[in-house]
């Protein structure tokens, strides 16, 4: 029999329990969203000020803001990285960190002091999409005055850990990392050049009867409750499409984060008809 190591046994746990996390919120977020009214929730813009009116943001200084849950797995398993980073900053005194987690999650403060995760100010906020944060963990980079430059959500590969790294060092001459990681989005013309029809894997999560009621020909149906069976369903080696239709994006964002963490190298986003 083949024995499994406890590390890959504990990557299968958080991807489990990222990609159901991420499940349920799209279900809620589908549920409670007005059908043809676009996003329902504001999505985090680069160069926009974060909307959190109650921070008073030294001008001064430069911000490191931390979406975290006590609850997450994922968040679990970075807070290690978060720990290094809120170190050195502040060791250097050059940037702040804040914290800021749903006010129901009544074990964040205590869980950040076991971690040993030296913050500046923890904000409990009630609505954390309110905010423009759609799933946890999310890394934002804010410059002065509270302005978003970098937004990092999700596991960090190693590419996207050096880069934030040359980032803190450097925040003038470096990149920005919100181009690094997001998926991007794409419309259908980009799938059919010259007029041929569509051949890349075509991911449509929506259920079984609004699948049946219409779909784009070559998708594929995975409904959300079942995105653990996307990898059996399509190639992780191969670009994966998924596509939006009438979801709001920062949804379709979500799942492009689980399947990332699922082996998936390339997911895009179709978000026009």
């Amino acid at each position: 029999m083949t024995r499994i190591s406890r590390a890959t046994l504990w990557n299968a746990l958080v991807v489990v329990a990222t990609v159901f996390t991420i499940v349920r919120l799209a279900v809620f977020v589908r549920t409670a969203a007005p059908k043809n009214e676009g996003p329902s929730t504001p999505e985090i813009v680069t160069g926009a000020t974060l909307p959190l009116p109650n921070l008073d943001w030294d001008s001064s200084r430069r911000h490191i803001v931390l979406a975290l849950s006590s609850s997450c797995p994922v968040s679990r398993r970075s807070v290690g990285l978060y720990r290094e980073i809120a170190d050195r900053v502040h060791e250097d005194n050059n940037w702040d960190v804040t914290v800021i987690g749903d006010s129901r999650d009544v074990k964040l403060k205590d869980w950040l002091r076991s971690e040993r995760l030296s913050v500046d100010r923890l904000m409990p906020v009630e609505d954390l999409s309110a905010a423009g944060i759609i799933v946890t963990p999310t890394l934002l980079l804010l410059e002065g005055e509270g302005k978003v430059t970098d937004v990092i959500s999700g596991l960090l590969h190693a590419s996207v850990e050096e880069q934030l790294w040359r980032r803190l060092d450097d925040p003038v001459g470096t990149p920005g990392l919100r181009d690094s990681f997001a998926p991007p989005i794409i419309s259908i013309a980009d799938l059919q050049p010259a007029g041929r029809g569509i051949s890349v894997q075509l991911l449509d999560f929506r259920s079984r009867d609004e699948f049946s009621r219409g779909h784009r020909p070559g998708a594929i149906n995975v409904p959300s409750s079942e995105m653990a069976r996307v990898s059996v369903a399509f190639d992780a080696r191969e670009p994966l499409i998924i596509d939006c239709l009438d979801s709001i994006v920062p949804i379709c964002r979500a799942l492009a984060s689980g399947l990332r963490q699922q082996g998936f190298k390339t997911v895009k986003i179709l978000a026009k008809r």
